[in-house]
C-alpha cells in the first residue's frame, strides 16, 4: 500500500481550517470527514427528492412552473445533490484505495463526533414509532424500553423488571384509570383470536 499522503485522493491539511467566528482559531478537520458529511447530505437529498410528488401539491392556479410548490424544493435539493455528489464520490474512492479500513474508517466517523450514542437511540425512536402504528403501543413501548436500557448498559434484571413495570403502569394509568382512547393495532386481529382481540388487546 502506498505511503504516500495523496495517494487517498484527499490531500492533507497540516494546518486545520479557520472558524467562522475566529479566524485566528482552527480546527483540523479530516478530509475523509468532510467528504462522508457530503455523502450523508447527497443521501438525505436524494430521498427528499424522491418524496417531493408526496409531500407537495399542484398550486390551485396555474400561474407558471416557477411558483409551482415543488419547484424550489426540487431546485435546491438538486444543487445538493450536485454540490455533494463530487466530495462524495471520492469518498467512495478513498475509501476503496485505503481498503475502508480502520484508519480510514475513524477518520470518517469523526464527522460525526460523539454524537454516535445520540444517532443510536434517534433510530431506535424513529423505529419505535412506526412500531407503534403496527403493533399498538403497550407491546412496542415494552420492547422500546428494553432496547433502550440495554443501549446504555443497564442489563440487570432489575433494570429490565423497571422497564417493563414503567410500560404497565403507562398503560393502566391511560387505558384504564383515565380511558385514554387506544386504536386497535393491526398486529392483534390479523394474529390473535377474537376473544384475546376483544378482552385484552383493545387495552393493548
Amino acid at each position: 500500500m502506498s505511503t504516500d499522503p495523496g495517494a487517498s485522493g484527499f490531500e492533507p491539511v497540516p494546518h486545520g481550517v479557520p472558524l467562522p467566528d475566529d479566524p485566528e482559531h482552527t480546527e483540523f478537520v479530516h478530509p475523509e470527514a468532510q467528504s462522508l458529511i457530503a455523502l450523508v447530505f447527497v443521501i438525505l437529498a436524494g430521498i427528499l427528492l424522491l418524496l417531493v410528488p408526496v409531500a407537495t401539491r399542484a398550486a390551485p392556479m396555474h400561474k407558471g412552473w416557477w411558483v409551482e410548490p415543488a419547484t424550489w424544493p426540487i431546485f435546491a435539493l438538486s444543487i445538493t445533490v450536485a454540490a455533494g455528489g463530487f466530495e462524495a464520490l471520492r469518498w467512495v474512492r478513498a475509501g476503496r484505495a485505503a481498503g475502508f479500513g480502520a484508519d480510514f474508517r475513524q477518520k470518517s466517523l469523526w464527522a460525526f463526533g460523539a454524537l454516535g450514542p445520540a444517532l443510536k437511540y434517534s433510530a431506535a425512536f424513529i423505529v419505535y414509532l412506526f412500531a407503534v402504528g403496527w403493533g399498538g403501543f403497550a407491546l412496542p413501548s415494552f420492547i422500546f424500553m428494553q432496547v433502550v436500557i440495554w443501549m446504555a448498559g443497564l442489563r440487570s434484571t432489575a433494570w429490565k423488571l423497571k422497564a417493563a413495570l414503567f410500560v404497565v403502569l403507562v398503560v393502566l394509568v391511560f387505558r384504564v384509570l383515565m380511558g385514554v382512547w387506544f386504536p386497535m393495532a393491526p398486529l392483534y386481529p390479523a394474529f390473535f383470536p377474537d376473544w384475546f382481540v376483544r378482552s385484552v388487546a383493545i387495552y393493548l
